[in-house]
């Protein structure tokens, strides 16, 4: 597969591809862009996990919002080395993107699969009895289970060529 360089961004027009220069300003104000959202992500999403964790008694949605807290530190991490694999074309960083790119799909998936958790947990709440879940965990790890099962399966049908 070829690599393609990544100062060049293709723009459609009517006659077909034309291709411009990235200038170094824009690539310095998109990485330090990124960097940014990037450390935003990893210290938030740590303080909501720690604040859930210190919590003695949980309620299940707490613990899914730490599920989610915690999917989006993986993504962040995941990021950061996909940002970097771009900028260079070091083969440890284009090897890493082969189970780096599950594992961001992976993520990804767990944040939906626990917001619609977080969505029928209110509804349950709202039209029923107001009672304590005793599946706490399970729960959570129900999301991370059919995500990584989605994630493979997305892994196996499109793979990533190097």
């Amino acid at each position: 597969m070829r690599l393609l360089n990544n100062t060049t961004i293709a723009n459609e027009t009517d006659a077909g591809w034309e291709l411009y220069l990235e200038s170094k300003e824009l690539r310095d104000f998109r990485l330090v862009l990124f960097s940014v959202i990037i450390l935003a992500s990893l210290i938030g999403n740590s303080m909501v996990c720690y604040a859930v964790w210190q919590k003695p008694r949980k309620p299940l949605s707490y613990c899914l919002v730490a599920n989610m807290a915690f999917a989006e530190i993986l993504s962040s991490l995941c990021l950061s080395v996909l940002l970097a694999n771009r900028e260079t074309t070091h083969h440890v960083l284009i090897e890493a993107r082969c189970i780096l790119n599950p594992l961001q799909v992976l993520s990804g998936l767990v944040v939906v699969y626990s917001l619609v958790a977080i969505a029928f947990l209110r509804y349950r709440i709202m039209v029923g009895p107001n009672h304590e879940d005793q599946q706490r965990g399970k729960n959570s790890n129900h999301c991370w289970g059919v995500a990584g099962v989605t994630s493979y399966l997305h892994s196996v049908v499109h793979r990533t060529q190097v």
